[in-house]
């Protein structure tokens, strides 16, 4: 394959078990919780192929309600996919999906999953747009592109840590959803961002190409200027990423600049 490998990863995990004496804003503390989050299912995606993968605490499980806490196998499949690829996208993996996996895997003694970039649509989002919200349900369904599935809410998850059939086949259904809705987001929001990883860097072709999808259909269209720089803007035709060059075709001695 040529360029690097992305794959789209989202997670769904367990609520906490605690004891409080209401329901208004309680500050929870260790001795309070009974029981703490786990893993419950993944489902991931390669960028531009059909199939999803997923995986779930019951396929490891003769006995799920027995040790419903185990998602020691479910992290170590995942950990395989995240070993292949070369950039990890997610809508909030930032901040919660990739740290919650790390968390769970150090819990368990498992080695890390090989170094990765990482694209967060949230975090691209929320730095180049002004949505009326962030999160994905509104995003995808406000650019056409999807919805996420309804769960019918919290029971959902306590039916699937009580260990209902119905609930995990509702669960994993819904995990995949979100990962399809974040790819069609990832594709929206990437050529607008200035922080995704280089494409360019993981080929080795012998022409530019675009350094979010890697197409080569590149036009040159005017210039880019810095405070002492002038570059050759592009633009690719096929996501409309904006680009430059790195040679500065402005570089002069008469060139001056301000100071303070």
């Amino acid at each position: 394959m040529d360029g690097p490998k992305k794959l789209v990863v989202d997670i769904e995990t367990s609520p906490m078990l605690a004891d409080v004496w209401d329901m208004w804003q309680q500050n929870v503390g260790m001795d309070q919780v009974r029981r703490d989050w786990f893993v419950l299912s993944w489902a991931a995606k390669w960028v531009g192929e059909e199939y999803v993968y997923s995986d779930c605490l019951p396929n490891y499980k003769k006995e799920y309600k027995s040790d419903p806490e185990d998602d020691s196998m479910i992290l170590m499949s995942l950990k395989d996919m995240i070993d292949e690829a070369d950039i990890v996208i997610g809508h909030n993996s930032w901040r919660f999906d990739l740290p919650k996996i790390r968390a769970r895997m150090v819990m368990h003694g498992i080695e890390p999953f090989s170094p990765v970039q990482s694209f967060d649509t949230l975090k691209a989002a929320k730095a180049v747009f002004k949505f009326s919200s962030n999160r994905l349900a509104f995003i995808g369904k406000a650019l056409g592109l999807g919805e996420k599935l309804d769960t019918g809410g919290h029971l959902l998850w306590v039916g699937c840590v009580r260990g209902d059939p119905a609930s995990w086949a509702k669960m994993v259904e819904y995990n995949e959803n979100d990962v399809v809705l974040t790819e069609q987001v990832y594709h929206a929001l990437s050529p607008w961002s200035t922080t995704h990883p280089n494409y360019g860097l993981y080929t080795d072709a012998d022409c530019p190409v675009c350094v979010v999808c890697g197409s080569r259909d590149i036009r040159r269209e005017g210039y880019a200027y810095t405070s002492l720089g002038k570059f050759q803007r592009y633009q690719c035709k096929s996501c409309g990423k904006f680009m430059r060059a790195r040679q500065n075709v402005a570089k002069r001695d008469s060139l001056l600049t301000s100071v303070m």
